[in-house]
């Protein structure tokens, strides 16, 4: 997969319960570039995963990032982020309850602001519910901890195809493979993705893993409905 020209790149960041879910299936959308979990919305500066849970310093879970709008538009984006948990519950995403753990969605332009509001508009429509996520400017993005970066990727059934990739922590975290291997190792990616992932400049190792991955289902989903 070509690079896109860094003018096309385009930011999002996305609250929906737990992170390590919604990374994963964010990372599944053909478009999406890089992805990092981390904590935002909140009063206290460089927040531990610790204080987010336990003292009350108003972060939310959230996922922060970039992709080609040539290949997916902000509009299919928040598509998938409204059918991807519940929006109609507050501060709560099936048995995680919690400030953190609320829907949010912090915009980067005024352009995103009003889709965002188009878009619940359309879900409170369709679920007949009120939607209670937060549409709000985007702030200070804090990356969590590298234990909980490409969480799925970490798991013990995927620690060879994490290990042939030789990357660093630092690396991991801004790392387009690593966010799409992230989200292919789920089994949720449609085939597109695979496209990306082999168009990608992959170790010979890394090649060879990928049809021997053992695909485990996305974690942390909470939907108002299913199709």
């Amino acid at each position: 997969m070509a690079a896109p020209n860094d003018h096309a790149v385009e930011t999002a960041c996305f609250a929906a319960g737990c992170f390590w879910g919604v990374e994963t299936t964010l990372a599944c959308v053909p478009g999406v570039i890089t992805t990092a979990v981390g904590y935002t919305g909140g009063h206290v500066e460089n927040p531990t995963y610790k204080q987010v849970c336990y003292k009350d310093t108003g972060h939310a879970e959230a996922v922060l990032l970039t992709f080609d709008p040539s290949k997916v538009s902000f509009k299919q984006l928040l598509e998938v982020f409204f059918e991807n948990h519940n929006p109609t519950t507050l501060n709560r995403q099936g048995p995680d309850y919690g400030s953190q753990y609320r829907s949010a969605v912090f915009y980067y332009s005024e352009e995103q602001k009003e889709a965002t509001l188009a878009a619940k508009k359309k879900y409170e429509a369709l679920l007949n519910k009120p939607v209670v996520t937060q549409i709000v400017p985007a702030v200070t993005f804090y990356n969590a901890e590298d234990y909980h970066q490409k969480y799925a990727l970490r798991l013990r059934d995927h620690k060879p195809l994490l290990t042939s990739l030789k990357m660093s922590d630092k690396e991991i975290l801004t790392s387009p493979i690593a966010a799409k291997l992230n989200g292919y190792v789920t089994g949720q990616a449609p085939p597109e993705v695979l496209q990306e992932v082999e168009a990608l400049p992959l170790r010979d190792e890394t090649r060879r893993l990928l049809p021997q991955i053992h695909f485990a289902g996305p974690a942390c989903h909470y939907k108002a409905f299913n199709h």
